[in-house]
This record gives C-alpha cells, sequence and structure tokens, in this order.
C-alpha cells in the first residue's frame, strides 16, 4: 500500500503539489529529477497541461523555499532528511556565518542593555579603562587646540593694530602732501 493510495482522489486534488511531492518522494525514497516529479504529481493530482505550466514555476519556488526538500544536483529532489549534515547546502551558509568576525558592538550593545535593565553591579573591564585613558587623552588635545585658536585670536588684535596704525601714518603723510601743494 503506497502513501498517496491512502488519500482519496478528492484529498490529493485539495492537497497543494508541495505535499504531493512530499508523499511521492517519501513513497521512493530516492531522489526524483524535477521533471519526473511534476508528472508524478499531475497524474496524482489529476492536472492538465495547462495547469501544470500554470503552476510549474510557483511549484519550483516553493520547493526550493521548503526546508525539507534538497536539490541534489542536475535538477534532481529529494528530502533533506535522508542526507547527512555535512552534504547539504545548508552547511556552507553556516560556515560562512561562523567564518565571519564579530562585531565589537555587540558588547557595547550589552553594556546599554545592562543600563537599561538597571545592572549597575558590573565593574568596568581594564580595556574600557583604557579607553577612558583615552578619551580623556583627547579632551586635553582638543583644549590645546582652542587654547592654540585664542593665541591666534590675540595675534590677529596685534596685526590689525599694527595695519590701523600704518594706514594712519600713511593718511597722515598724505595730509601734509596736500598741505604743501596748497602752500604753493
Amino acid at each position: 500500500m503506497t502513501l498517496i493510495s491512502k488519500y482519496s482522489k478528492e484529498e490529493i486534488e485539495e492537497m497543494s503539489m508541495i505535499e504531493v511531492a512530499f508523499l511521492i518522494l517519501t513513497e521512493n525514497k530516492e531522489a526524483i529529477s524535477f521533471d519526473d516529479l511534476v508528472t508524478k504529481i499531475a497524474d496524482a493530482k489529476g492536472m492538465s497541461e495547462q495547469e501544470i505550466e500554470n503552476r510549474i514555476s510557483q511549484f519550483y519556488t516553493d520547493l526550493n523555499i521548503e526546508g525539507r526538500y534538497m536539490n541534489i544536483g542536475d535538477n534532481m529532489w529529494g528530502l533533506k532528511e535522508w542526507y547527512p549534515v555535512d552534504q547539504q547546502q545548508d552547511e556552507e551558509l553556516t560556515l560562512s556565518v561562523e567564518n565571519t568576525p564579530r562585531k565589537r558592538r555587540k558588547k557595547k550593545k550589552k553594556k546599554v542593555e545592562d543600563l537599561l535593565l538597571g545592572d549597575d553591579d558590573e565593574d568596568l573591564d581594564e580595556d574600557d579603562d583604557d579607553l577612558l585613558l583615552d578619551d580623556e587623552d583627547l579632551d586635553d588635545e582638543d583644549d590645546d587646540d582652542f587654547d592654540d585658536d585664542d593665541d591666534l585670536d590675540t595675534d590677529d588684535a596685534d596685526l590689525d593694530d599694527d595695519f590701523t596704525d600704518e594706514i594712519d601714518e600713511i593718511a597722515d603723510d598724505d595730509d601734509l602732501d596736500e598741505d604743501e601743494e596748497e602752500d604753493l
């Protein structure tokens, strides 16, 4: 007695193509080409060629998305449960995630969560002390920069005074020249 024969014709027609595919693969206990799988599903459900054409792309998408199925190559499909984990394509994804370097932000996020949750008992790490010292050093450097700016402002004021004095002298010289011309 086959799995499909357990169901009435009406029950099979009401099942989705993906559910019928599971019954067929479970019954065959081996991988089947996509075309053969579609043909067996169409026969079991009594689908016309037009129905198959209309629904084949959605079925292929569902087959890829559904976690129970696995493409083992050459458009052959089987159930993931038949294959050991090291043969499954999901292993590549797992390995790439494991090899991805972790970012330091997670530690900061945890500290923020601890602060929000009221976990005040946690002491600062030595690394955090170093970071605090570095920040303080940077603050001192920033202060020095502002002090330099103040010195520049003072220098600018002195220069402005010098230019004003020179302009006044030139103006006085011009006045003298005009007075001399009037005398002539």
